[in-house]
């Protein structure tokens, strides 16, 4: 069920809300408050998921070294990257943050 998934946010976790606007290309800009407060730096990769009617933004983190050595060692291999080698590498990579999450 996809409520068994959600997970509450603390009450100690700061909360802000704003209105922007999207421009006739479909983008917005992100005020700064929101960027120093989530510690985002430019070319940050970001996740946009819709929940309902709604868009939640989510930071998209850096590859672990561990990560990067996995996926190092498979484009070595002289395969060239397609759709198939793309998802083998998200699945690689999600496997391993699942990994670490479990140890934390």
């Amino acid at each position: 069920m996809f409520f068994d998934k959600i997970e509450m946010v603390p009450e100690s976790y700061p909360a802000m809300t704003t209105t922007i606007a999207l421009t006739s290309k479909n983008q917005c800009t992100i005020p700064k408050a929101f960027v120093e407060a989530a510690g985002l730096k430019p070319e940050t990769q970001l996740r946009v998921t819709q929940i309902g009617g709604g868009l939640y933004i989510t930071p998209i983190p850096e590859p672990t070294e561990a990560e990067f050595r996995r996926v190092m060692k498979l484009a070595n291999t002289g395969k060239q990257f397609g759709k198939k080698e793309a998802k083998l590498l998200d699945e690689i990579i999600k496997k391993d943050r699942a990994k670490n999450k479990s140890r934390s």
